[in-house]
């Protein structure tokens, strides 16, 4: 197998992770994806370091997503578009 090395600071990777996290639903695959698993094991080690609860969601979205939460209270994200 091909193995692609990736450099990329923690911001870029909350980029990526939130991205292909908002579309688990539509392409389930992306679980099996050892990218998508490596960028989440990497996240977790940021975040631990930084004394987030990585088992605790809120906490993790909030940090995921720069300190606000990902979605209003008493309300869902905004509806995107799903990746083709």
């Amino acid at each position: 197998m091909d193995q692609v090395h990736l450099v990329a600071d923690v911001a870029d990777l909350k980029v990526l992770y939130r991205v292909l996290h908002l579309h688990l639903v539509d392409h389930p695959e992306l679980l099996d994806v050892e990218l998508f698993s490596e960028i989440q094991s990497r996240l977790q080690r940021a975040a631990r370091l930084e004394g987030v609860d990585v088992t605790d969601h809120s906490a993790w979205d909030t940090w995921l997503s720069g300190g606000a939460l990902l979605a209003p209270a008493g309300g869902a994200p905004k509806k995107r578009e799903a990746l083709n």
